[in-house]
């Protein structure tokens, strides 16, 4: 309210300085062209021409006139007026064309600017909110959904984490390609931005070599208060306003992927829990089975140790059977030492023996056949 307050007040004084200006004009007016009569009246006198009587009425300016002075005053000033009229007309002709053409460059500007904007908007790509400049980050179109992102991104999310559906929608990839009319798009639209960025460059140096020369004089206002050089708020607005909407657009784009991407981490967390779960049963089974494997090896071990022990127990005995068999064997060769004169006496007394009942046998064998 107290803006508009303001306006209309700055208006009023506009409309009251223009009224002034005008009749100034007017009055200025009207005195140059008494002016011009009396020195046309002087230079008559002068001349000495008798046809035109000169008064002193018609000689000094401000005095009351004669009915046809007035009129010249008034044909005089009519003439002016007119001409000023003409000139201004053909001024603000020539200011509504030159405007007219200004405005027709700034559509044509303003257009080239939102088709940039779009293309520069479409250029980035959903994942990692980088240009899809070729050859590294050419876009790759996915087929049947119809999304784009860079290769570097895609290539990332079907081979190295194994996912086959879009980021953005979900939808099942059949198969896809590179996107030929969006690459030359961002191809030309790139090249063009940095011959546009080299220019602005370039005139920022000469700008900056030309600092110290005498710089333009400021825009010039006329009666009414208008500047040569107007902004128009609303293309500021519907600017700033396309460019938070293409802003939205691309942050919309950017969270949808991260919430997918999100869903499947969740999914993948779901998995790992489940994995978790069964591997934490696996290894509390295999704890049991080595406490169960530790306890039959702790009875191993006692049965190992009394085995042993047994062990130890029979090489003992083993060693003392050896010694008794060692002993005997060493009685029974000192034995069979004594045994073996001992039967040859044996055999000899055998021998004799024999020979004697052999003697004995004969002779009773002789009586008996007496």
């Amino acid at each position: 309210m107290q803006c508009d307050a303001v306006q209309a007040k700055v208006q009023q004084l506009r409309a009251r300085q223009t009224q002034w200006l005008r009749e100034r004009e007017a009055e200025q007016d009207r005195e140059s062209v008494e002016a011009e009569i009396h020195a046309e009246g002087a230079v008559l006198l002068a001349a000495g021409h008798g046809a035109t009587v000169v008064t002193e009425a018609t000689l000094t300016p401000g005095k009351d006139m004669r009915p046809g002075h007035a009129a010249n005053v008034i044909d005089r000033l009519t003439q002016r007026i007119t001409d000023r009229l003409r000139d201004e007309l053909r001024a603000q002709l020539q200011t509504e064309t030159a405007r007219a053409r200004v405005s027709q460059q700034n559509e044509g500007q303003k257009l080239e600017g939102y088709l940039a904007k779009e293309i520069e908007s479409q250029a980035i790509c959903p994942i990692c909110l980088d240009e899809m400049v070729p050859p590294k980050r050419a876009p790759v179109l996915l087929f049947p959904c119809g999304h784009s992102f860079c290769s570097v991104c895609i290539s990332s999310h079907m081979q190295q984490h194994g996912k086959s559906h879009c980021p953005c929608c979900r939808m099942k990839i059949e198969c896809k390609a590179s996107n030929i009319s969006l690459q030359q798009l961002i191809q030309g639209f790139v090249t063009r931005r940095d011959k546009v960025r080299k220019g602005a460059q370039r005139q920022h140096v000469q700008s900056h070599l030309e600092y110290t020369k005498p710089r333009p004089a400021s825009p010039t206002f006329d009666l009414r208060g208008e500047s040569d050089e107007c902004v128009d708020p609303e293309a500021e607005g519907d600017d700033d306003e396309s460019r938070l909407q293409r802003e939205r657009e691309t942050l919309t784009m950017r969270c949808r992927v991260l919430k997918n991407e999100l869903l499947d981490v969740q999914a993948e967390e779901a998995a790992a829990d489940a994995q978790l779960y069964t591997t934490m049963a696996g290894l509390q089974e295999l704890h049991e089975q080595e406490a169960t494997v530790n306890s039959k090896l702790q009875r191993v071990q006692a049965e190992l140790a009394a085995v042993q022990a047994e062990m130890q127990a029979q090489q003992g005995q083993l060693e003392e059977v050896n010694q008794q068999r060692q002993s005997a064997a060493a009685r029974a060769a000192l034995i069979q030492q004594i045994l073996a004169p001992l039967q040859k006496e044996v055999d000899k007394v055998d021998v004799l023996l024999s020979a004697m009942s052999g003697g004995n046998m004969a002779s009773q064998s002789k009586n008996k056949l007496a």
